[in-house]
This record gives structure tokens, sequence and C-alpha cells, in this order.
């Protein structure tokens, strides 16, 4: 038995704790290999002079931007120009697509759009296309006797159900509901001139 003349637990050492009942001198040269390996590291007395404090100075990167501020700028015009061009009705848009047009790779054009948008690119393209069926209908009241669906491909969606699913996540209301508040708005305007 290890340290038997120890009368309390308090006053043994982690190790012999956890060897208690346990014949460290036994056969079993496991638990003898690791009761030596651990005994100094538990039974050993802490001395505060081998504690060495160390100053600790938080590292702060600098992070280096991207690209340069002249090449932002640049594509910050020609992302305008694309918007101005309605570019973004193409439902084949991509990123990769759209970076090989203004002639910069996907990651500047991504990191452009992600600071100067605030919006990953696919949230940057669905919001411009669903501000311009908002536009379309509002300027053009013909546009109001077309189905939706027709009404989604001209605005560059690819399909109905994810025009419908992004533009009641933009804007809360349903297509549908948009179109009826529009044109219970004419026919009101209709009827008070």
């Amino acid at each position: 038995m290890i340290n038997s003349d120890k009368s309390s637990s308090s006053s043994k050492t982690y190790v012999d704790r956890f060897t208690f009942g346990t014949n460290v001198q036994g056969p079993n040269s496991f638990i003898r290999n690791v009761f030596d390996l651990f005994r100094d590291t538990f039974t050993k007395p802490i001395d505060q002079t081998d504690i060495v404090p160390f100053d600790i100075e938080p590292v702060i990167e600098k992070k280096e931007p991207l690209i340069s501020k002249e090449t932002e700028g640049i594509l910050l015009r020609k992302l305008d120009n694309f918007e101005a061009a309605l570019g973004f009705k193409n439902p084949n848009l991509s990123l990769a697509f759209l970076s090989v047009e203004l002639q910069t790779n996907t990651k500047y054009l991504s990191y452009v759009i992600n600071t100067h948008k605030k919006k990953d690119f696919n949230t940057y393209i669905n919001d411009l296309r669903v501000f311009y069926f908002i536009t379309i209908i509002k300027e053009t009241p013909t546009y109001l006797n077309y189905k939706i669906s027709y009404l989604s491909k001209e605005c560059g969606f690819a399909s109905h159900s994810r025009f419908a699913t992004v533009f009641k996540n933009t804007t809360g209301v349903t297509p549908s509901a948009f179109l009826n508040q529009v044109k219970g708005g004419s026919i009101q305007e209709k009827m008070c001139s």
C-alpha cells in the first residue's frame, strides 16, 4: 500500500490519492511507471521564484487593404456603370462572370461589394433586381397587367419561385400583395382626380 502512515487524505498528494489502494510496488509495472513519471509533477512544492512574470503585449495586426484605393475606385465606377446598364438582369449572372466583365478577379470584386455595398454578391444582385421590379411597376402602369412570372424573368430571376422568395425576404410582402397595393393605389388616385 502507498504511504499507509499518512492519516488523512488531505495530506496525501494527488498521485497518492489517485493510486490509493493500488500496490505500486507490485507486479503491475504500468501503474508503477505512471506513478514514477508523475510523482515529481504532483508532489513537488511550488516555489514562487520559479514563476517568471513576463509582459504580454497584445499583438495587433494591421491589416493591409486587399486592394489599392485607386483600384477600389475604378471597380466602384465599373459597378455603377453595370447598374446603370441593367447588367443585373442577366439570369446567368455570377461573381465569376461579372468579374470577367469588369476585368478584375473575384476576390477584388467580392471585397468591393462587401465593403461598399455592405452585402454579399448574391444579396447585392437580388436587391438590384427587386428594386428594378418596384421601379418598373411604379413607373410603367402597364406592367400591372403582366403575370408575375414574366416580370420576374424581366428582372433577371431564373424562376418565379426564387423571385417570390427573394422579394418577400427583401420587402416583407409577396409580389402579389405588392401588386395589389399598387393597383389599389392606382384606382384610388384615378378616383380622386
